[in-house]
């Protein structure tokens, strides 16, 4: 999980360039601004922006007042955004939900194909949190039940070789994906034989 201040700071330039996102064919939009230090920053996607506000809903506790203040600014702008570009953001979702099944997909398969190793899990994963993060706010996009029911497959196939056990990312954001619905956090897949 990135410092709260990183994310507050990313989650501000992502929310800037939001509308323009979601008025072009981007799925993948470079964000202009810089880091403080200098760094490229990630390009924004819905389901980046998603991750982020979940981290910084894990991390409200550790934040200054001032911080709680920002956080609480950078929610009401992203609520009017929501109101506001509701359609859009559907089918903004419903663009980016094929991406994230493709990238999971070549995962999982490079897992078979042992071209890759479980140790990247806990990075690659975050794709298929952002697949029932986008499909909850495509639900009513042509194109997402096909998308949900490929994935349900790809579900099917990882439980043939996930092992239950930990939460693979930082505690503090076990309350906001909780087992039942994020069992794929709660373990690592077993090296394939």
């Amino acid at each position: 999980m990135h410092p709260h201040d990183y994310n507050l700071s990313l989650t501000s330039f992502m929310l800037e360039e939001l509308e323009d996102y979601i008025l072009s064919s981007e799925v993948f939009w470079p964000i202009s601004k810089r880091s403080p230090t200098g760094s490229p920053l990630p390009r924004l996607t819905l389901g980046g922006l998603i991750l982020t506000l979940n981290e910084l809903k894990a991390q409200e506790i550790d934040m200054t007042p001032s911080q709680r203040d920002d956080h609480d600014k950078l929610l009401r702008h992203m609520e009017r955004v929501r109101v506001k570009w509701a359609v859009g953001l559907e089918r903004k979702a419903a663009q980016e939900l094929r991406s994230r099944l493709n990238l999971w997909r070549a995962y999982l398969f490079d897992i078979d194909e042992r071209v890759d190793t479980t140790e990247n899990y806990p990075y690659e994963v975050r794709n298929r949190v952002m697949f029932e993060h986008l499909a909850d706010l495509s639900i009513r996009q042509p194109d997402t039940k096909p998308c949900v029911d490929e994935m349900r497959n790809l579900d099917k196939r990882l439980r043939s070789f996930f092992a239950r056990g930990d939460f693979v990312w930082d505690t503090r954001l076990e309350n906001i994906y909780p087992q039942s619905t994020f069992w794929y956090l709660y373990g690592l897949p077993r090296p394939r034989d």
